[in-house]
């Protein structure tokens, strides 16, 4: 889990401070990642 990757022990905590931070929570940016992959044949 990338929560824990980046030291956070509370994936709660870290999906707080995602949204926080960019504006939409972490399942939402990557739904939109997703989305660019298919896009550009990333996928």
């Amino acid at each position: 889990m990338i929560a824990r990757r980046y030291g956070f022990t509370s994936p709660a905590h870290f999906s707080r401070l995602f949204a926080r931070t960019y504006g939409q929570p972490p399942h939402d940016d990557r739904r939109t990642g997703q989305e660019r992959a298919i896009v550009h044949g990333m996928q």
